[in-house]
């Protein structure tokens, strides 16, 4: 008898194969070396919490078809997501202003309210100055070039900028 594979929707916790053997070696060697940084052989995958099945190459960037079959009474749900861009700049105390781009890091699907949960991620290599960080500071980014039909779709997200 042949039995499918584990499926299910919820995260895949750390501790829990297949991400834990994403995770890398701690042993001795990471003690005197490298503690408190992540091991050398630390996978990036191991941030992926979603089953493999429902993970995508890279980042989204919103505008991507989503279609869920059987999760609604009315059996499909079809919908884009949102494009939405933020604008990140992060202050030191030194006066230094650095920006940076967030990417769409976990999409949450919520088909009974119906709701769409988007969660960014972004990254600032600043180890030697993490502690004279001051603020990080986040705004919507007005959209250019955005036809009145897009933005009339609910697709794009922040208000229309005239260039």
């Amino acid at each position: 008898m042949s039995r499918p594979p584990p499926a299910g929707f919820g995260p895949i916790a750390g501790h829990w194969s297949p991400r834990v053997e994403l995770a890398g070696t701690y042993d001795e060697k990471w003690e005197r070396e490298r503690q408190p940084l992540l091991a050398e052989d630390f996978d990036e995958r191991f941030h992926q919490s979603a089953p493999a099945d429902q993970q995508v190459p890279g980042f989204l960037r919103g505008g991507e078809e989503v279609t869920l079959h059987h999760l609604t009474p009315s059996g499909i749900l079809r919908f884009r997501l949102p494009r939405v861009t933020l604008g990140i700049v992060t202050a030191f105390d030194d006066g230094e202003q650095r920006r940076h781009r967030a990417c769409i890091h976990t999409v949450a699907f919520e088909p009974d309210v119906p709701r769409v949960i988007l969660v960014w991620h972004t990254h600032l290599p600043c180890h030697h100055k993490v502690l004279k960080l001051q603020t990080t500071t986040i705004h919507l980014k007005k959209r250019i070039h955005v036809s009145e039909r897009d933005r009339a779709s609910g697709l794009w997200v922040g208000e229309p900028r005239n260039v």
